[in-house]
């Protein structure tokens, strides 16, 4: 081979190797894995945050991959205490963060990517709740984003295309400092490529934590009784508070009041209970909500207690004299046998109404097992005086 070609083709094997390797990095992460992948979040799939933070994998977002597109988007991010903006947190209290991609023009779909941090050292913070449809809480090299698991639909279409993202985040313990919640969002044409989507300016808030905590909870539960539901919590510090207003959900979203609980103003522990006599079946979520004397409420985190396992029943009166009554759906035709403190039956057969006379039993303890259809058993002690 003549020996200037040789070198000119040496030249050019040298010059795409320096070029490949220039480019290996992009082309990895946005050609090879972002194509095939995006829908399910862009930190879980290139293994790094994409939220604009400066100390975060390099300041990355949604550009150094996507781009093309002409929706023009904006993003902001509020923290919301119900409906109010808050610029300050009460540790331990349930928040919303909610953000929005706004469209400037076109139908798109939407994409995002979501973290929080103390401002301080950077320190993940991961006190989300259950993460709605649509979204997943990813954890990628020790620290958790919030993102999209396939594209999103606007939520709103006038002035312009939109999409309102409602996230659930539990405030740190106390001590925590301030926080820093990062976000970048996307309008995108819903491909699931990298062409003719339009990345967002990345955002960030900070929230302070509040040095005049009128309440911190620190600890909510919901746990089957043989009445019902208990419901307990316990609280570390309590100034001014008026009352505990117990409140559930069927959805996790819209809340109602099951009763109220008088506050104790205490400054050290303090636990309370509540006991929801009849509970729906299926899923059921609860919160605390702590009312001060200025009517200023501080939300609890929010449980969830599936009551879906088997035919939930409750029992009343208890103590009881002449008679007991059984609440449940569809439990007529179950099978029911009681017996005494010994462990001896005294009474069994098949529920023809919810109704079941004891005025023949002799006072003392109690325990009735109702069996359903499917064979499973509920046992309820109960006093007959």
């Amino acid at each position: 081979m003549n020996r200037k070609i040789l070198l000119l083709t040496v030249l050019i094997i040298s010059i795409g190797i320096v070029s490949f390797s220039f480019n290996y990095n992009k082309l990895s992460h946005c050609t090879f894995v972002s194509a095939l992948n995006y829908p399910g979040g862009g930190a879980s799939n290139t293994g790094g945050g994409l939220t604009g933070a400066s100390w975060d994998n390099s300041g990355r977002t949604c550009s150094n991959c996507h781009g093309g597109g002409s929706f023009n988007p904006t993003t902001t991010l509020t923290l919301l205490s119900g409906s109010s903006p808050v610029t300050q947190y009460t540790p331990g209290a349930a928040y919303t963060l909610q953000m929005k991609i706004t469209a400037a023009s076109g139908s798109p779909k939407y994409s995002f990517c979501v973290m929080a941090a103390k401002a301080t050292g950077n320190v993940n913070v991961n006190t989300w709740g259950t993460m709605p449809t649509g979204t997943a809480n990813h954890t990628v090299g020790g620290r958790n984003y919030i993102e999209q698991t396939s594209a999103r639909t606007a939520s709103a279409t006038t002035p312009t295309s939109s999409y309102t993202l409602n996230l659930p985040w539990t405030a740190p313990a106390v001590g925590s400092g301030s926080v820093k919640f990062y976000a970048e969002g996307m309008a995108v044409n819903g491909t699931g490529g990298t062409g003719g989507d339009s990345p967002a300016p990345s955002v960030n808030i900070t929230v302070t934590e509040s040095t005049t905590t009128p309440v911190i909870f620190s600890a909510v539960s919901a746990q089957k009784s043989t009445s019902g539901v208990k419901i307990s919590w316990a609280t570390e510090v309590e100034i001014s508070t008026d009352y505990f207003s117990i409140e559930n959900s069927t959805d996790g979203i819209h809340f109602t009041s099951l009763g109220k609980v008088t506050a104790k103003n205490s400054n050290t522990r303090t636990a309370y209970s509540f006991n929801q006599t009849y509970p729906k079946a299926g899923k059921n979520f609860y919160r605390i909500v702590a009312v001060d004397m200025s009517t200023e409420k501080v939300n609890s985190k929010i449980v969830e207690l599936n009551l879906d396992e088997t035919k939930y029943i409750t029992l009343s009166p208890n103590p009881t004299k002449n008679f007991i009554t059984l609440q449940s759906s569809n439990i007529l035709g179950s099978l029911y046998k009681i017996t005494n403190n010994a462990g001896q039956k005294v009474l069994s057969g098949k529920l023809l109404s919810n109704k079941i006379d004891v005025d023949g039993l002799q006072p003392g303890v109690y325990f009735i097992s109702i069996f359903d259809e499917t064979g499973n058993k509920q046992v309820i002690k109960f006093i007959k005086n």
